[in-house]
């Protein structure tokens, strides 16, 4: 009896250990401590769950799945276990086994909240949004005005261009919720959406009045930027880049309302930012291109296509700016060359017409 009061007294002490570790963010030592407690007892189900978590937070996400699966042998009617692998399967964009986990879990207990929007999410993820939808209906039976369903709805009832309901949906949502932020991001993004563009910013106004953010300025300025005030826009997409300097898609859309407002210097500046943030964006690749051809500086542009061309990035877009930089370059057999090695420009009958026309300027 001592020896087995002993060994308890020694397992809930590695135990509390690893909780402690685990609140503490001391992950290595929080398994550590885990695994001794494992050793003495190693099919107890609080402890292999308890490691599920902490591989979890290090993002170890295959060997979290192990460690629930090994719960689910010792415990199958273990409704955190089932919930926690099907966020293990999330991580790991295995969306079906997500998807059946939830399941197991509602059918062990369908009075958790959280499993039930785990299993909408889910549906989502496989794309089925219409599934997604009927599974949020379902949920809000049993969950009524639940904060987190709703805004899914609204979602999902976008996704399916039922844009009239979302938007009715997303006022339930701020009724429901008049504190949460996140309310009225769903309702602006929907207004936006629907090209209410004037009510969409004066709902983003009031997030900016309570919190400033990143995300907050983007969609602002998305929006004035579709109502053309680029100026405006661009206030906006500076906040964003002051708030969160490598957010290359702000810089990216600073650089096009710049392009569109004819400030070609300052827009090149955006662009080459961008690149140093990701080298090989493709976007960028067509928006610098484009930038060079209105600053006539078509040698630099023949680069920017040919190290595009170097990582596979060529596209349409780039091949027209690359074409149209040989033309005022007067490189007429290279633009032979290029219109024969691109046929899918268009037919082989217009491919030899703008051939032949550069043929004769050769002679010209």
């Amino acid at each position: 009896m001592d020896s087995m009061a002993n060994t308890d007294d020694e397992v809930n002490k590695y135990l509390r250990e690893a909780e402690e570790f685990r609140r503490e963010r001391q992950y290595t030592k929080a398994l550590s401590a885990i695994d001794k407690a494992l050793a003495i007892k190693p099919t107890e189900p609080r402890y292999l769950y308890l490691k599920g978590g902490i591989y979890g937070a290090l993002d170890m996400h295959q060997k979290a799945l192990e460690c629930y699966d090994k719960v689910i042998e010792v415990a199958p009617r273990n409704l955190s276990a089932y919930r926690n692998r099907a966020i293990a399967c999330t991580n790991l964009k295995q969306y079906k086994d997500a998807l059946e986990s939830y399941e197991t879990a509602i059918k062990i207990s369908g009075k958790d909240g959280r499993t039930h929007i785990g299993r909408v999410r889910t549906l989502a993820n496989l794309r089925q949004y219409r599934n997604a939808l009927d599974a949020c209906v379902e949920a809000l039976k049993k969950f009524p005005g639940n904060h987190d369903l709703l805004s899914l709805k609204v979602i999902y009832l976008l996704e399916l261009k039922r844009d009239e309901e979302a938007l009715e949906c997303s006022q339930k949502v701020i009724e429901i919720n008049p504190v949460k932020l996140s309310t009225y991001f769903i309702r602006g993004e929907t207004l936006t959406k629907l090209g209410r563009l004037d009510e969409a910013i004066e709902m983003y106004n009031k997030i900016i009045e309570r919190e400033e953010s990143a995300k907050v300025y983007y969609l602002k300025a998305l929006a004035l930027d579709k109502q053309k005030k680029l100026e405006e826009a661009l206030e906006c997409f500076d906040k964003v880049i002051t708030l969160r300097p490598h957010n290359r898609i702000a810089l990216r859309n600073k650089a096009r309302c710049l392009k569109e407002l004819k400030r070609y210097p300052e827009a090149l500046d955006c662009v080459e930012e961008a690149f140093r943030l990701c080298p090989d964006d493709a976007v960028n690749f067509h928006r610098k291109a484009s930038l060079l051809l209105e600053l006539t500086r078509y040698p630099e542009v023949l680069g920017c296509c040919q190290t595009a061309s170097n990582l596979n990035l060529i596209d349409h877009k780039l091949s027209y700016s690359q074409l149209t930089a040989l033309e005022h370059l007067k490189q007429w057999e290279e633009c032979i060359e290029f219109c024969q090695d691109r046929h899918e420009s268009g037919s082989r009958l217009h491919v030899e017409r703008i051939a032949s026309e550069y043929a004769e300027k050769m002679i010209v």
